[in-house]
Protein backbone atom coordinates (compact mmCIF):
# COMPACT_ATOMS: atom_id res chain seq x y z
CA UNK A 1 0.00 0.00 0.00
CA UNK A 2 1.09 3.33 -0.47
CA UNK A 3 2.56 5.97 2.08
CA UNK A 4 -0.42 8.10 2.41
CA UNK A 5 -0.64 11.01 5.10
CA UNK A 6 -3.81 10.73 7.33
CA UNK A 7 -5.14 14.02 5.20
CA UNK A 8 -4.81 11.94 2.15
CA UNK A 9 -6.51 8.86 3.48
CA UNK A 10 -9.26 11.29 4.45
CA UNK A 11 -9.41 12.66 0.87
CA UNK A 12 -9.59 9.23 -0.63
CA UNK A 13 -12.19 7.97 1.67
CA UNK A 14 -14.60 11.35 1.05
CA UNK A 15 -14.06 10.24 -2.69
CA UNK A 16 -14.52 6.51 -1.95
CA UNK A 17 -17.80 7.12 -0.26
CA UNK A 18 -19.26 9.69 -2.74
CA UNK A 19 -18.42 7.23 -5.85
CA UNK A 20 -20.67 4.22 -3.01
CA UNK A 21 -24.15 5.29 -4.32
CA UNK A 22 -25.62 2.17 -2.44
CA UNK A 23 -23.33 2.92 0.62
CA UNK A 24 -22.82 -0.57 1.26
CA UNK A 25 -19.12 0.30 2.08
CA UNK A 26 -17.93 -1.65 -1.31
CA UNK A 27 -17.46 0.00 -5.03
CA UNK A 28 -18.99 -2.29 -7.67
CA UNK A 29 -17.72 -2.67 -11.74
CA UNK A 30 -20.77 0.56 -12.23
CA UNK A 31 -19.43 2.83 -9.24
CA UNK A 32 -15.56 1.99 -9.84
CA UNK A 33 -16.32 3.03 -13.75
CA UNK A 34 -18.22 6.21 -12.72
CA UNK A 35 -15.15 7.04 -10.20
CA UNK A 36 -12.95 6.49 -12.88
CA UNK A 37 -14.77 8.67 -15.87
CA UNK A 38 -14.51 11.85 -12.78
CA UNK A 39 -11.06 11.21 -12.19
CA UNK A 40 -9.45 10.69 -15.63
CA UNK A 41 -12.14 11.99 -18.03
CA UNK A 42 -12.94 11.32 -21.18
CA UNK A 43 -15.03 8.54 -22.58
CA UNK A 44 -15.98 5.38 -20.03
CA UNK A 45 -13.53 3.67 -18.37
CA UNK A 46 -15.21 -0.08 -17.74
CA UNK A 47 -12.84 -1.57 -19.38
CA UNK A 48 -9.92 -0.05 -16.92
CA UNK A 49 -12.53 -0.71 -13.60
CA UNK A 50 -12.78 -4.64 -15.01
CA UNK A 51 -8.82 -4.73 -14.66
CA UNK A 52 -8.74 -2.90 -11.73
CA UNK A 53 -11.25 -5.30 -10.04
CA UNK A 54 -9.42 -8.43 -11.18
CA UNK A 55 -5.87 -6.73 -9.50
CA UNK A 56 -7.51 -5.28 -6.41
CA UNK A 57 -9.92 -7.29 -5.04
CA UNK A 58 -8.08 -9.57 -3.18
CA UNK A 59 -10.88 -11.35 -1.50
CA UNK A 60 -12.42 -11.58 -5.17
CA UNK A 61 -16.28 -10.49 -4.49
CA UNK A 62 -16.51 -8.59 -7.90
CA UNK A 63 -16.71 -5.31 -5.31
CA UNK A 64 -13.63 -3.00 -4.14
CA UNK A 65 -13.96 -2.31 -0.10
CA UNK A 66 -11.62 0.98 0.95
CA UNK A 67 -8.74 -0.90 2.21
CA UNK A 68 -8.55 -3.02 -1.82
CA UNK A 69 -9.33 1.02 -3.02
CA UNK A 70 -6.43 2.32 -1.06
CA UNK A 71 -4.04 -0.52 -2.65
CA UNK A 72 -5.62 0.46 -6.04
CA UNK A 73 -5.41 4.52 -5.54
CA UNK A 74 -2.12 5.28 -6.68
CA UNK A 75 -2.53 3.78 -9.66
CA UNK A 76 -5.32 6.36 -10.72
CA UNK A 77 -4.33 9.31 -9.59
CA UNK A 78 -1.81 11.59 -8.07
CA UNK A 79 -3.10 12.45 -4.76
CA UNK A 80 -0.70 15.04 -3.86
CA UNK A 81 -2.27 17.05 -6.82
CA UNK A 82 -5.39 17.41 -4.82
CA UNK A 83 -4.63 19.37 -2.15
Amino acid sequence: MANFTPKQIAFIKTKFEEADTDKNGSLTLDELTTLLNTLAGGPSREFSARISLAQFDNNKDGRLTFDEFLEFAPTVANWELEF
